[in-house]
C-alpha cells in the first residue's frame, strides 16, 4: 500500500498520531493508557493503535517539559515492554512539537539493539515518513 505522504506529513506535524496509524498506515485502534516514572519524572503512555501484536505508544512527560534524555528513554522501553513486548514508542512534547520515535530489536541471545528517530518542527518528515511506509497495512474485507 502506498501513502498519502503530504497526508502523513501533516499529521506527524500536528501530533495527530492515532489518525497517523489508524487512518495513514492502516492499523487497529488500541485503548490503554499507562503512567509510569524514569529519573524522577513521570510519564503517560497512551497506546496509540496495534496490529498483529505491535503496539504504537505515545509518551508525554506528565509535567509537559522537554522528551526524556536517551537513559530514560531506555528505562521507559524496559517498563513498556512488561506491558507489550513487541511496540515503538513516540516520545512527544506538544508545546515543542518535538518527536524521538524509539523501537527495540530483539534477538535471541543478543543485546537489545534500541533505534531512534527525532523528528523537529523544521525537518520535512520524508526520512521518517520513508520508514513508516514499511509499516502500513491495507484493509482486508
Amino acid at each position: 500500500m502506498t501513502i498519502d505522504r503530504e497526508h502523513v506529513r501533516g499529521l506527524l506535524k500536528a501530533g495527530d498520531f492515532t489518525t497517523l496509524f489508524t487512518e495513514g498506515l492502516g492499523w487497529d485502534h488500541y485503548d490503554q493508557s499507562v503512567v509510569r516514572e524514569a529519573y524522577g519524572r513521570r510519564y503517560t503512555l497512551t497506546a496509540i493503535a496495534q496490529k498483529r501484536g505491535l503496539v504504537a505508544w505515545k509518551c508525554v512527560p506528565s509535567d509537559g517539559g522537554d522528551p526524556p534524555e536517551s537513559n530514560a528513554r531506555k528505562m521507559i522501553e524496559r517498563l513498556v515492554a512488561k506491558e507489550t513486548h513487541e511496540h515503538l514508542i513516540v516520545f512527544f512534547t506538544g508545546a515543542a512539537n518535538a518527536q524521538v520515535w524509539q523501537w527495540v530489536k530483539r534477538e535471541h541471545n543478543m543485546p537489545s539493539r534500541y533505534r531512534e528517530h527525532a523528528l523537529y518542527p523544521l525537518q520535512s518528515g520524508e526520512s521518517l515518513i520513508q520508514k513508516l511506509e514499511s509499516l502500513t497495512f491495507t484493509q482486508t474485507t
